[in-house]
Formats: C-alpha cells, structure tokens, sequence
C-alpha cells in the first residue's frame, strides 16, 4: 500500500511538473503584439447576404490575389442547395 501510495506521489509530482513547463513554454512563446502580416478589423469589408447567395457558381481554375485555385475543395454538393 505504501508502494502505490509513494507510485501515486511521484506521477502526481511529475505530472505538475511537466504542466507548469508546458505552461511556461506557452507563456514565453505567445506573442502579444500582432506580427506585419495580422490583419485588422478596419481591413475587412461587410459583404451583403445578397452577393453571397446569388447563386453565382465560380470557375475553376481561377485566380485569387494572384494565387491560382485550380480545383474546388469540397467533396460534398453545394450545402446551401441541401439546406433548401
């Protein structure tokens, strides 16, 4: 009994140990100032409920930013034609 009891101890040690490093670690490596790529809040623009369900199916391959998409991603048919 004392042999689990002392198991229990030293894995219960071991444990806060290894959480308290873990905690640290993120502490030490979260950056709280945003980095030149982050973007704000003033740099999105509301899109209307309109333009975003018109219907208006894109044509692949296409270019986005100078980033060409050859293919949609998605596996599935279209949710939103699912959902009605």
């Amino acid at each position: 009994m004392n042999t689990l009891l002392l198991l229990l101890v030293i894995f219960g040690l071991g444990a806060i140990i290894i959480s308290i490093h873990v905690f640290a670690e993120s502490a030490r490596t979260y950056d709280t100032e945003p980095g030149p790529d982050a973007h704000s809040i003033a740099e999105f623009h509301e899109r209307s409920p309109l333009t975003r369900r018109s219907g208006n199916s894109a044509d692949f391959p296409l270019s986005i930013d100078g980033i060409v998409v050859p293919a949609d991603r998605r596996a599935l048919p279209d949710r939103r034609k699912l959902a009605a």
